[in-house]
């Protein structure tokens, strides 16, 4: 915190609990959990992404694994009629959904015979239909970006010995061809591989590079991203040359938030001890990784984790960590804050809102709100009878204009935000310009009136 003017600048505000909203009043902060039945007309769902108004988009599974619905709290599970744009044509899959829900991507078939797969963009109002130019016969899509415009995966075209060939490429759907995802030359016995896996709103690409020595020989992959059809960058690593090391050497990003600022996923650090491990990673704008830390200090050397999701801003992070390899050892997931740094979300849970997620691993995807408040996800028993538990969480986060800390929004935090001035306490920059001034008086009422 800057102390832009001197300490004895103390002031008094007259006459201005009048420019407090009466809705704030006395509104609380807290937390929800709602479970999901993913059940309806005999069809069932895997959760998906959350959508902006706090709705869930589902994929179906199963006999029906091309369904596509939208559950919302008030009013359940409501089927998408997306199969009927196509008159019966199959659908090979349904890969992406924009961050509101109003948009659609997949493949689809073009022809059965001969087969040719093509893309599709799905809104309530409209369809539209993208192929990709020969040779190619198919799309494997990977990724779509928020906005719908990027998406990432490979053009498939049949090999002169009868297998398929992969050619990974990002395609920017308002352009007629796919563009190659640039492979570097690294020479003799080394190959590089790209696989994408996620892309910004900006179609900035991000993945792995897959890498093989034939001499010696050895696999590992290197997180990477691709930047207007550039060479590859490799993003950077913690300690040591790790990925050089067989059994640690895999690291990938696989997510990244819609402006490309931040990329998180997994890679091998070597901690103080000298042991290298794989775990979750954020990379800034510069490629510089931050590790996301442990769960429990006391498996330092042998807990693992994997980021898969992050907020728009980078400051909230979903995914997976597993414990050592004895009997019950099993996936979880985890939730990081730049405040709280990483914790276990099952107990989380269970310390804010009492419900039990014990005896149950992970199972399927977590996802998580753009503004990283609300994380849906699916957990699964590991007893004889597996039963499986789809949720809905929202965390509390943090309350600026609850300027005196008690959990609740009321004319007491006026008299609170006077004394956080006065002593120029980091409590008083509400506006986050990491100043304290009379302007922040401004920014405390819009916080309080805004509600938390």
């Amino acid at each position: 915190m800057k102390r832009t003017h001197p300490a004895s600048r103390r002031i008094a505000f007259r006459g201005t609990l009048a420019l407090l909203a009466a809705s704030a009043l006395g509104h609380a902060q807290g937390q929800r959990y709602t479970e999901i039945e993913l059940v309806h007309d005999g069809v069932e769902y895997y959760v998906g992404p959350l959508n902006q108004d706090g709705s869930i988009m589902l994929v179906g599974r199963g006999l029906q694994p091309f369904g596509i619905g939208r559950w919302t709290e008030a009013g359940g599970i409501e089927p998408l009629e997306v199969l009927q744009a196509f008159e019966g044509r199959v659908l090979a899959s349904m890969n992406g959904i924009s961050s509101d829900g109003s948009t659609i991507v997949g493949t689809y078939a073009v022809s059965i015979e001969p087969p040719r797969v093509g893309v599709f963009v799905w809104t309530p109002t409209s369809v539209s239909t993208h192929q990709v130019p020969p040779p190619y016969d198919g799309f494997e899509l990977d990724w779509v970006s928020s906005n719908s415009r990027y998406i990432v995966g490979a053009a498939t075209k049949a090999g002169t010995t009868g297998f398929e060939i992969y050619d990974p490429v990002v395609w920017d759907l308002n352009t007629p061809v796919p563009m190659m995802l640039a492979v570097p030359d690294t020479g003799a016995p080394i190959a590089d591989f790209p696989q994408p896996r996620t892309v910004s709103n900006e179609g900035v690409v991000a993945g792995d590079l897959f890498r093989t020595n034939s001499s010696p020989a050895f696999q590992y992959s290197v997180p990477a991203r691709w930047a207007s059809g550039q060479d590859p960058e490799e993003l950077g690593v913690l300690g040591i040359d790790a990925y050089q090391v067989v059994s640690y050497g895999w690291g990938s990003v696989r997510a990244v938030t819609p402006d490309g600022a931040w990329m998180v996923g997994e890679g091998a650090i070597e901690l103080a001890s000298g042991v290298i491990r794989s775990g979750a990673i954020r990379w800034d704008e510069q490629g510089v990784p931050q590790s996301l830390g442990m769960v429990d200090p006391f498996f330092e050397d042998d807990e693992t984790s994997t980021a898969l999701a992050v907020s728009d801003d980078g400051s909230v992070i979903v995914g997976t960590f597993r414990q050592p390899d004895f009997p019950g050892s099993y996936r979880q997931y985890f939730v990081w804050t730049e405040q709280d740094g990483i914790r276990d979300l099952a107990q989380l849970v269970y310390d804010e809102t009492g419900v039990d997620l014990s005896g149950y691993e992970a199972f399927g995807g977590v996802f998580l709100s753009g503004d990283g408040r609300v994380i849906s996800a699916i957990v699964h028993s590991r007893d004889l009878l597996p039963r499986e538990r789809s949720f809905v969480f929202e965390m509390t986060t943090p309350c600026i204009a609850d300027t005196n800390g008690d959990g609740t929004l009321s004319p007491n935090d006026f008299n609170a935000w006077i004394l956080t001035f006065n002593n120029q306490d980091p409590a008083c920059d509400q506006n986050g310009d990491g100043d304290c001034r009379q302007n922040d008086f401004n920014a405390w009422i819009l916080n309080f009136n805004a509600g938390c």
